[in-house]
């Protein structure tokens, strides 16, 4: 291999070390706010799978995200039941708009959360709000 090769392999490598510290740094972020929020615990990893990953969650988080408040009172059980006020709370400081508040914009982040753009808006956005912790 040449220098330029080995470079190249090297900024790659760095590149890819500081968004894994990014991401992780994101999760830890949103694991706190979950908690402050009084999401219950089982929650977490549903709601940061959508937000981080734009993995679709189950019934009840949908209709939270969707903003269809019948549905997501006719999935949850009692303890999610309890914390709507606080997915509001959660959504509506943490997570950008564009995620959630509408079936529209619940499914266009499920199809496009993996677009390079999508990415750098929740990265950027994500890096403000642990700025202002």
């Amino acid at each position: 291999m040449d220098e330029q090769e080995l470079d190249r392999q090297q900024r790659a490598q760095e590149y890819w070390e500081r968004r894994e510290a990014q991401h992780q740094q994101a999760e830890a972020f949103y694991q706190v706010k979950l908690q402050q929020c009084g999401i219950p615990d089982t929650m977490h990893d549903g709601v940061i799978d959508y937000v981080l990953h734009g993995l679709r969650p189950g019934h009840f988080l949908s209709a939270v995200l969707s903003n269809d408040l019948c549905e997501a009172v006719r999935r949850g059980d009692a303890p999610n039941q309890a914390a709507l006020a606080g997915y509001v709370r959660f959504f509506a400081n943490y997570v950008p708009a564009s995620m959630w508040g509408s079936p529209a914009r619940f499914e266009a982040w499920l199809r496009h959360q993996r677009t390079t753009d999508q990415q750098e808006v929740l990265r950027a956005y994500v890096a403000q709000l642990v700025a202002r912790m």
